[in-house]
């Protein structure tokens, strides 16, 4: 079977712009112009089509966009009488020259822009037509790293004022896109480098596509390391001084120390231990699916987390968003001394060594908690991989990021081996 779409150049344009056809048929996919333009007030996104209500002009665009694909079809099925599955090359081929009838430049083919690409990949993961290694649409999480990255490559190109093809992405275009991110916006290594990896998932899924050479992908160097960060972690003297607090604020501050406490003594990220509920209280075990996974977990309920649960009958209260979590969180913080101290950060910014200095309850946030929770079992000689079936990491390579044990913890350890 094979996809005819009709989309816009540019559907952000004032005045009118390119009308694009889309033929796609097992996973490949060629564009080129028909030699139509159309303001885009007048074009219905969602249908692919001028709008019902559009100009004169606009519905007869729209009628002779409606011949056009019943021609591909018709020139689609006269090659299938031939060949069942025809090569790519040839219908585009035979569509091209079928359509090349009044005028050999309205039927031009054109080359697949990188960011046209990178529009359709984001939108095939809103719909669900890409899904995740396990078959699993993803995320809205997973995605919106994505969007980013795809509105850094437009003002990229606008500053440069170029828009390179797909198959020309190149080590220049990389390094260039690169040096943008880390020179102009002063990003963090890991920030740069997480944008990166979503750049190179796309130019994966061309090469799957048959839109890129993976002889070229083979060649490319694409700057993905990312560096150890000094985030925080808050050991079981300071856990005990947060769950010590007696006065608060206002409500929101009892609920939010909580649900942070069952996050230091759970291992879960915000996603799940900001949403417990009676249902995932079993036989003395806490039964989750983990929102970003999709794995279930059981865990064992902590001493700490028990006195939380039953204060709240084993319904723990609705959570403000994760912003306002963090907000209310570092309030809490501030009020303890012993977190009311300097903290140093080394990270490599704007392509130099930075260090961030700041209070250590200033970098309090959901997800020390953690943090917290593996480090802590780790000092207390828990075995790395009973840590791991309680946070769910798959590779001891991904938990070590969440050690954040200092040498003081470190002696400590070899004291009590000793």
């Amino acid at each position: 079977m094979v996809s005819v779409k009709f989309y816009l150049k540019n559907r952000r344009a004032e005045t009118k712009t390119t009308i694009r056809t889309s033929i796609t048929r097992k996973g490949e996919r060629f564009v080129f112009c028909p030699g139509f333009s159309i303001s885009p007030i007048d074009w219905d996104h969602s249908r692919g089509l001028p709008k019902s209500r559009a100009s004169k002009e606009g519905r007869r665009i729209g009628d002779k966009l409606l011949e056009l694909e019943l021609d591909i079809r018709r020139t689609y099925e006269d090659l299938l009488d031939v060949d069942p599955n025809p090569p790519m090359e040839i219908l585009k081929r035979s569509i091209l020259q079928n359509l090349k009838g009044e005028e050999d430049k309205t039927y031009t083919p054109e080359p697949i822009k990188l960011l046209s690409f990178f529009e359709e990949f984001i939108s095939e993961c809103e719909t669900g037509k890409r899904l995740t290694p396990d078959g699993t649409r993803l995320e809205e999480n997973s995605i919106k790293p994505f969007r980013t990255v795809l509105s850094h490559l437009q003002n990229f190109e606008t500053a440069n004022k170029k828009s390179i093809p797909l198959d020309k992405f190149n080590q220049e275009y990389h390094d260039g896109f690169l040096e943008y991110l880390e020179v102009e916006h002063e990003m963090s290594r890991n920030t740069s480098s997480k944008y990166m990896m979503c750049l190179l998932q796309v130019i994966k899924s061309a090469v799957k596509k048959k839109l890129f050479s993976p002889v070229l992908l083979g060649q490319l160097e694409f700057a993905t390391a990312r560096e150890n960060s000094d985030n925080i972690y808050l050991n079981e003297k300071e856990l005990k001084e947060i769950m010590n607090l007696k006065e608060f604020n206002s409500k929101m501050e009892a609920v939010v120390r909580d649900l942070f406490i069952v996050g230091c003594y759970t291992g879960l990220r915000f996603s799940n231990y900001s949403n417990l509920g009676t249902e995932n209280i079993r036989n003395g075990l806490i039964e989750v699916v983990q929102v970003k996974t999709k794995e279930k977990l059981e865990i064992e309920i902590h001493p700490f987390v028990n006195q939380i649960l039953k204060k709240y009958k084993n319904k723990l209260p609705k959570s403000p968003t994760n912003q306002e979590f963090n907000r209310t969180l570092k309030d809490i913080c501030q009020r303890i001394p012993m977190l009311d101290v300097p903290f140093e950060k080394l990270i490599t910014k704007g392509r130099r060594k930075t260090i961030i200095g700041k209070k250590k309850w200033e970098m309090i946030m959901t997800h020390t908690a953690r943090r917290s929770f593996c480090t802590n079992m780790y000092n207390r000689g828990v075995p790395v991989m009973t840590i791991m079936a309680f946070s769910g990491h798959k590779t001891e390579k991904n938990f070590r990021k969440y050690i954040k044990s200092t040498n003081e913890d470190h002696r400590k350890i070899i004291r009590g081996y000793w």
